[in-house]
């Protein structure tokens, strides 16, 4: 039995115009009375979701920041979160200032 749909959002959930579909809202709407959990799973941060969070009045979670962040929509929580270090971006950085990308 499936108990959660998770989606992403950029090329998935979002149209080219970065909106939910009111046919997308309809759907999850229809998962939720169904008993089904629904979250979002996106690289973005919880800052750049507010407005999409407040489409999905039922939404409860999401995992964020590609997976290095859990939060509970409903109580304004962090579940899990991982970061890298400072140390890390340093190293990451002097990695890629000498690739041509």
């Amino acid at each position: 039995m499936i108990k959660l749909i998770a989606t992403d959002m950029d090329g998935t959930l979002l149209d080219s115009n970065k909106e939910i579909k009111q046919e997308s809202l309809k759907a999850i709407d229809k998962a939720f009375d169904a008993g089904k959990e629904v979250i979002l799973c996106t690289g973005r941060c919880i800052a750049e979701l507010k407005d999409y969070i407040e489409q999905i009045p039922r939404l409860r979670y999401v995992v964020g920041t590609s997976g290095a962040l859990v939060y509970d929509v409903k109580e304004d929580n962090e579940i899990y979160m991982q970061a890298i270090s400072i140390e890390q971006v340093h190293e990451i950085l002097e990695v890629a200032i000498h690739l041509p990308v």
